[in-house]
C-alpha cells in the first residue's frame, strides 16, 4: 500500500555504515574507541566495588557491623539493575556516547559526594544513584564499541570489555590499599570520583557518537564524516 511504501521510505538506511565498517580491517581510530571504552569500564568496575574495599575502615570509624553496612553495599546493586534496564533505551534515544558520558558524570559526582556522607541514609541514597550510572555505563559502552568495530572482531571486543570491570576492581583494590592509611575511606572516594569525571570529560572530547545512531536520527552527513575520520578516510 501507499502508506506502507511511505513508511519504508521514512526508515533511514543504515546499511552503508555496516558496509563501511565491515569492509575494512580494524583501523587506528577504532582501536582508540575500544581503548577508551575499556578504560571507562575499568573505572566503572573500580567505583562499583569501592565501598566493599573501604568497608573495614568505614565500619570501624562509624562503629557499624557488617549487617548494618549491608544496605549501603546492596544499594549500588539495586541501582545497577535499574541503570542496566534503562541504559539501552537512553542510548537509543539520546546516543550511546552521550549516555556513556552522562552515566560516568552521574557516578563520578555521586562518588565524590559519598566522601562527605555522615551517616548510612545519605550513603545508601548516593550509592543507589551511583549504581544507576554503573548499570547504564556498561552496556552502553559495549554497544558503542560493537557499532564501531568490524564484524570479524566484534566477539573478541565484547570478550575484552567483559573483563574490564573485574580488572578495574582488581587494580583499584591495590590502589585503595595504598591510599587508605594516609587518606582514609573518604579520600579514596574523592580520588575515584575525580578520576571518573576527568575520564568522562576526555570521552566527551575524544569519542565519536555511534554512526548508526546518527543515521537513524537523520544525521547521515555527520555519520559519513565520522566514518571518514575513524576509517582513515578510506570510505568509498
Amino acid at each position: 500500500s501507499a502508506a506502507t511504501n511511505q513508511s519504508e521510505r521514512d526508515v533511514p538506511d543504515v546499511s552503508f555504515v555496516t558496509r563501511a565498517i565491515d569492509g575494512l580491517p580494524l583501523q587506528a581510530g577504532q582501536i582508540s574507541i575500544v581503548a577508551w571504552v575499556l578504560a571507562a569500564l575499568m573505572i566503572d568496575g573500580l567505583a562499583t566495588q569501592l565501598l566493599s574495599f573501604v568497608a573495614p575502615v568505614l565500619m570501624e570509624e562509624w562503629g557499624l557491623s557488617k549487617a548494618q553496612l549491608g544496605p549501603a553495599l546492596a544499594a549500588a546493586l539495586i541501582g545497577m539493575a535499574l541503570g542496566t534496564s534503562v541504559g539501552g533505551w537512553l542510548g537509543d534515544r539520546f546516543g550511546l556516547k552521550r549516555t556513556l558520558v552522562w552515566a560516568m558524570v552521574v557516578f563520578g559526582l555521586t562518588t565524590v559526594l559519598t566522601s562527605f556522607s555522615s551517616g548510612l541514609v545519605s550513603m545508601i541514597v548516593l550509592r543507589f544513584v551511583s549504581g544507576i550510572g554503573f548499570g547504564a555505563a556498561g552496556p552502553t559502552g559495549v554497544a558503542l564499541v560493537v557499532d564501531w568495530v568490524p564484524a570479524q572482531i566484534k566477539t573478541k571486543a565484547v570478550m575484552l570489555l567483559s573483563i574490564s570491570a573485574p580488572l578495574g576492581g582488581a587494580l583499584g583494590a591495590v590502589g585503595v590499599r595504598s591510599m587508605l592509611p594516609e587518606y582514609g575511606w573518604s579520600g579514596c572516594f574523592v580520588a575515584s570520583g575525580v578520576l571518573t569525571l576527568a575520564v568522562a570529560l576526555l570521552l566527551a572530547i575524544i569519542l565519536p557518537e555511534s554512526a548508526n545512531y546518527l543515521v537513524r536520527t537523520g544525521k547521515g552527513v555527520r555519520a559519513q564524516a565520522l566514518l571518514l575520520r575513524y576509517l582513515n578516510r578510506r570510505l568509498d
